[in-house]
This record gives structure tokens, sequence and C-alpha cells, in this order.
């Protein structure tokens, strides 16, 4: 799994953005009056190892996702995540709003909303890239949000790292 994070109408901080470096301002979302300014640090790797059990041994694939997504009230945005390979078959998405508790499946199969999440939030997969599409970008979206390949199975294990999402 990956992860990154969307800023919605949040100004980048002169002393935490990325400017110079990366060559445009990564600004990080913030929940309340916290903010998670290291989802955007500049030293995040943007590969992930994803391990998944087939067949009683352990098969290892990387996923890429873009560093920081940041947006103001109303946008589309609109995160990919690359790499996921065809013995996953699908992607799933997962919102984290506050660091340390269980992620919320936003999308899963590639496309598929389960009850309760927003027709706002749509997913779909091309080849070996999966997009989350977020239409009308609310102030409750800014989060993290992790990719993930998913079998038919569910028998995957997969090790989150952090990755900031790229604006």
């Amino acid at each position: 799994m990956l992860w990154g994070c969307i800023s919605v109408g949040k100004p980048c901080p002169g002393t935490w953005g990325l400017k110079g470096r990366l060559g445009a301002c990564h600004s990080p979302i913030g929940v309340g009056t916290r903010s998670w300014w290291d989802c955007a640090m500049a030293w995040t790797p943007l590969l992930l190892a994803v391990l998944a059990h087939v067949s009683g041994s352990l098969v290892q694939a990387a996923l890429e996702q873009l560093p920081s997504v940041s947006a103001n009230m109303g946008q589309t945005v609109h995160i990919t995540c690359s790499g996921i390979s065809s013995s996953y078959g699908y992607a799933g998405w997962y919102q984290q709003k506050v660091p340390g508790t269980a992620p919320v499946t936003v999308i899963y199969r590639n496309s598929n909303r389960p009850s309760g999440i927003p027709s706002r939030f749509s997913g779909s997969k091309s080849g070996s890239t999966a997009t989350l599409t977020i239409t009308g970008v609310q102030a409750e979206d800014e989060a993290v949000y992790f990719c993930g390949g998913q079998d038919g199975s569910a028998g995957v294990i997969q090790v989150p790292h952090k990755v900031a999402m790229d604006g």
C-alpha cells in the first residue's frame, strides 16, 4: 500500500514547502488544528514494497504513487497509482483521516464504492494503473489516501510506506 495526502485550500508554509527541491510547493493536509507536514517531506521514497502470500511463497511487487495533491474546495482531484500487477487484478483505495486509526475503504475492486461513501469518490483501472477521482472535493476529504493491490481471495499482505503525493 502507498499513501499520500490531499490538502484542500491550505497555503504551503514557507519553511516546510518543497520549493526548489522538487520545483513545486507541496502542501500536506491538515486535520483540525493539526497538520501532517511530515507527509510532504522530500526524503520520502516513491516506491513501496507490497508482499503477497501466493501459493505458499512471498512475491514482491512495487507500486508507485505521485507524491502530493493540493486542491481548492469544489475542484476535481485525480490520484494515480501505478505498478498494480496482473497477479493482483484489482485496486483498492483507503482513506485515513486521523493518524493511528484504521483506514476506511473508499473504493474496492477498482471502481466499487462501499455504502456510505459519497458518490464524488470514484475509481478506475487501466492496465497496471489505478486512479482515484474525487469530483467536487470537500474539506472533509482531507486525508491520507492509501492505494493497494487486491486479489480476488483477499489473500494479500500489504506493507504501507509513507509517500507524499505531488500537487
